[in-house]
C-alpha cells in the first residue's frame, strides 16, 4: 500500500517541485520511503512507500524493469503474484516483490495478459520509454484510488485528489454539481471528484497517454466489466455444493490476504462479515491473530465481538472513543481525505485504525459482503413491491439521502442539481429490477465504502484488505449463485407478505434471510446467535449529538458562499432530529470548503 504520483508537462506549468508537494501531502500513505525519478525530459514519477512485501530497499519505487523499457509506481497488492511469477521463468528477478511481477509480465506477456489473471487491489502507472507513453491502471472494484488532471497539454496524477487541487497554477475549482451528488448519495461516482478537471480512473480500466508528439493523446480501455445478468435459478449444482464452493473461495481469499512480510490483523465488529473473516484468519494463523473493535462506552457491539474473540483466542482489543474524540478527529479526517466523509462511522474507523497502528500494518475488513450476497434486505426486496415502470423511481427514493426536491426546498438548486440526469444515465433497461439493484450496489454503492476504508486506514499508514472483493469469488457468485440463495424466504413468507401487503422494513430479517448462502458458510465457524441476529448499523450517536451538529452548522454556514439556504425552511430542518445525518453531511461540506 502506497501513494503514487507523476506528471507529463512540457509547458512549464508544473515541474518536479509540484510532485514533491504532492508526495508530502500524501506522505501517510507511505512514510517509509519517498522518491522521485525523472523518466524523460518532461516526465516524472513519484512514490510514497509503505513496506508490506519484500521490505528491502531494492524494492523501493519507482522501479525499473530488467530491460529498462518500463518503469512503474504501484499502490496495492497482487495476491496471486507468486503463481504469476511461476509463468515468468525467463525474467531475471532482482526483488521478491509483487511490483516486479507486474514489470516482468509487461516484458514477457503484455499488460492485458497480466490484468486477465491478476487477483488483487491496485492502482499503478507504467512509463514506456520506447513508445513515449504512460499507462494509468486501476483494479476491478476500484479499491485503490487514482486521480488525474489532464487539460490536453499537462497530465498530473496522484492517489489523493486534494493534492492535485493544491497545485494552484492548474486553475482547478470546486465542482458544485459534485456537492449536490454527495448530498444525495454520500459519495461522488467515478469518473468525477469534488474538483473540476480532476477525474478518477474508472475501475477495471486503464488509460494510455501518448506524449510522443506535441499534442498529448489519451485513450481509455475497459479490461473488466461486472457481470450484469444474475443467476436467477438453480443450475445443476445443489445448495450444498454451492455453499461448499463459496466457502472454499472465501477461505482461499482470506489465505491470500494473509501473505505479508509484516504483521496482519483483522477488524472484528461482531457482525457476521467481519466475524467470519476473523474466524477464518484465526483458523489459519493459530492463536496469535490481533482483532479490533470500536465503540463508545454506552453504544457498542463489544459483547458479540468478544464472543468470537474468545472462541478463536485472538488478541482482542476494544477501542473506546468519546464525543470529544469524535469531534476532534472529524475535521482532521476530512482534511486528510481531501473531501467530505461519506458516512458517520468513518470517524470511529479512523480512531480505531490509529490505535491499531501501534501493533500491525495490515488489517482485514469485511467490505463487499452485503453488496455481493444481498445484505440490504430492506432495499433489495423493492422489486417485490414496485411495478417495473415505477421501480427505478422507488429505488432512488429509498436510496437518496437528500433528493432534488429536498435540496430545492432548502434553497440549494444553485449548487447544480443533477439527480435526474444522473439517475437516467445509471439506469440500464436491459436489467431486471433485481439485477439492477445488485449491479448498482456492486458497481456504485461500493465506491463510497471503499473510499471510507482507504481514507481511514491510510491516514495512519495501515493497509486494509477486503476478502469479499476477491475476483474469483465475485465471478463465481455472479455466474452460479441464484438470487433465491442470497435473499431466501422463510417457509411461505412470500405468500404472507403479499397477502398482508407488508413492506420490506417491516419483514426483512424476520420473514426472510438476507445473505443466506454466506450465513450457511458462517455456520461452520460462528454461533447462530451471531449469524442470525438482526443487522445493526455502526454505533454512532448522531441524534444525541444533535445540538452540537447545529452549533457546527451555525458556525460555518455564513463563512462560505457555495451553500445558500432558504431561511424560511432552514430552522424547521435544523430542529428536526430525524435530520441529524443530513445536517452531519452538510457540516462535512462546510469543513471541506474551509480547507480548500
Amino acid at each position: 500500500m502506497c501513494g503514487i504520483a507523476g506528471l507529463i508537462d512540457s509547458t512549464g506549468k508544473i515541474n518536479k517541485k509540484n510532485l514533491e508537494n504532492i508526495l508530502l501531502t500524501q506522505n501517510s500513505r507511505g512514510p517509509e520511503n519517498n522518491n522521485i525519478k525523472q523518466l524523460d525530459e518532461y516526465v516524472f514519477f513519484g512514490h510514497n512507500r509503505l513496506k508490506i512485501i519484500d521490505l528491502r530497499d531494492e524494492a523501493n519505487q519507482p522501479l525499473e524493469s530488467g530491460s529498462g523499457k518500463y518503469t512503474i509506481v504501484f499502490n496495492g497488492e497482487i495476491y496471486n503474484f507468486k503463481e504469476i511469477k511461476k509463468q515468468l521463468l525467463d525474467y531475471n528477478f532482482k526483488t521478491f516483490s509483487d511490483t516486479e511481477v507486474i514489470l516482468a509480465s509487461l516484458e514477457l506477456k503484455g499488460l492485458d495478459w497480466f490484468l486477465d489473471i491478476a487477483n488483487g487491489m491496485f492502482s499503478f502507472a507504467i512509463h514506456d520509454k520506447n513508445n513515449k507513453s504512460v499507462i494509468l491502471c486501476r483494479d476491478r472494484s476500484g479499491v485503490k484510488p487514482l486521480y488525474y488532471f489532464f487539460d490536453g497539454k499537462t497530465l498530473l496524477f496522484a492517489s489523493n485528489p486534494k493534492s492535485i487541487y493544491d497545485q494552484k497554477n492548474l486553475n482547478i475549482s470546486i465542482d458544485k454539481s459534485a456537492i449536490s451528488e454527495y448530498l444525495s448519495y454520500r459519495y461522488v461516482r467515478t469518473p468525477k471528484s469534488f474538483f473540476s478537471k480532476v477525474c478518477q480512473i474508472i475501475p477495471g480500466s486503464y488509460m494510455t497517454i501518448d506524449y510522443s508528439k506535441k499534442n498529448i493523446k489519451t485513450s481509455l480501455k475497459k479490461y473488466y466489466s461486472l457481470p450484469k445478468f444474475l443467476k436467477s435459478d438453480y443450475s445443476i449444482q445443489t445448495e450444498i455444493e454451492l455453499e461448499s464452493t463459496v466457502h472454499d473461495l472465501l477461505f482461499s481469499s482470506v489465505k491470500k490476504r494473509l501473505v505479508a512480510d509484516v504483521k496482519v490483523g483483522s477488524f472484528l465488529s461482531g457482525g457476521v462479515d467481519s466475524s467470519l473473516i476473523a474466524a477464518m484468519a484465526a483458523t489459519m494463523q493459530g492463536n496469535n491473530l490481533s482483532t479490533y473493535t470500536v465503540g463508545t462506552k454506552t453504544n457498542n457491539e463489544f459483547r458479540y465481538a468478544n464472543e468470537i474473540a474468545k472462541i478463536y483466542k485472538t488478541d482482542h482489543h476494544e477501542i473506546i472513543y468519546t464525543k470529544d474524540d469524535y469531534f476532534n478527529e472529524w475535521p482532521d479526517l476530512i482534511k486528510s481525505k481531501g473531501g467530505p466523509l461519506g458516512v458517520p462511522n468513518e470517524v470511529p474507523l479512523s480512531l480505531m485504525t490509529r490505535a491499531l497502528s501501534d501493533d500491525i500494518t495490515v488489517v482485514l475488513s469485511g467490505e463487499g459482503a452485503d453488496e455481493l450476497f444481498g445484505g440490504y434486505g430492506r432495499i433489495f426486496r423493492l422489486p417485490e413491491h414496485a411495478s417495473p415502470k415505477q421501480f427505478h423511481k422507488a429505488f432512488f427514493d429509498k436510496y437518496e439521502y437528500m433528493n432534488s426536491k429536498e435540496q430545492s426546498e432548502l434553497g440549494l438548486p444553485q449548487i447544480g442539481l443533477i439527480n435526474q440526469d444522473l439517475q437516467n444515465k445509471l439506469i440500464d433497461k436491459q436489467l431486471s429490477p433485481q439485477e439492477f439493484i445488485f449491479y448498482y450496489f456492486q458497481k456504485y454503492h461500493i465506491e463510497g465504502l471503499l473510499q471510507r476504508l482507504d481514507t481511514s486506514t491510510m491516514r495512519w499508514s495501515i493497509e486494509a484488505r477486503e476478502p469479499f472483493l476477491d475476483k474469483d469469488l465475485i465471478n463465481f457468485v455472479y455466474s452460479k449463485v441464484p438470487i433465491s440463495l442470497k435473499l431466501k424466504w422463510i417457509g411461505n413468507a412470500k405468500k404472507i407478505v403479499k397477502e398482508k401487503g407488508l413492506i420490506p422494513k417491516n419483514y426483512s430479517e424476520t420473514l426472510d434471510i438476507p445473505k443466506y448462502l454466506l450465513k450457511k458458510v458462517a455456520e461452520r465457524y460462528l454461533p447462530k446467535e451471531i449469524i442470525y441476529r438482526k443487522k445493526e448499523g455502526f454505533p454512532i450517536e448522531l441524534m444525541s449529538w444533535h445540538n452540537e451538529m447545529i452549533d457546527i452548522f451555525k458556525s460555518h454556514y455564513k463563512n462560505q458562499d457555495i451553500l445558500r439556504f432558504n431561511k424560511n425552511e432552514l430552522n424547521s430542518f435544523l430542529e428536526n432530529k430525524n435530520n441529524s445525518q443530513k445536517i452531519w453531511m452538510i457540516n462535512n461540506v462546510f469543513m471541506f470548503l474551509k480547507n480548500v
